[in-house]
């Protein structure tokens, strides 16, 4: 999604984060409690760039209106991951002993879910990207 459609989501679910990853580094987009646009910023090596303080500490670059973005999947707790499979929704499970691939499963009604998931996954609602 572009920066404009990313901004829309965050405007209709502020608890969501979007990201976007290009040749400058990696940027964070979210809403404060206060309901402003945060916005943070790293270089390509990974350090965190602190809002400049001529700008009251507020402003961390510019934000292209081309990026690419995309939501950050929050994990969730198990019994919650369960619960939405209950409910319809695709819950994935990333952990090394389950699935067809050795770290990620999918999980849905016609499916079994692994012990060793619920002890060490990390869980996420697919549906939740789209709130």
């Amino acid at each position: 999604m572009k920066t404009s459609e990313a901004m829309a989501t965050l405007e209709k679910n502020p608890e969501l984060k979007c990201e976007s990853i290009n040749e400058y580094g990696k940027y964070e987009l979210s809403v404060s409690p206060a309901r402003f646009f945060h916005f943070k910023r790293w270089n390509n090596e990974g350090k965190y760039l602190e809002p400049e303080e001529g700008c009251g500490g507020q402003f961390n670059g510019n934000i292209g209106l081309d990026y690419d973005w995309h939501l950050v999947r929050t994990p969730v707790p198990w019994q919650e991951a369960i619960q939405a499979v209950l409910d319809g929704k695709e819950v994935t499970c990333e952990c090394e002993n389950c699935g067809e691939t050795p770290d990620k499963c999918t999980y849905n009604l016609n499916d079994g879910i692994c012990a060793y998931g619920i002890q060490n996954g990390t869980w996420h609602i697919e549906d939740d990207a789209d709130a």
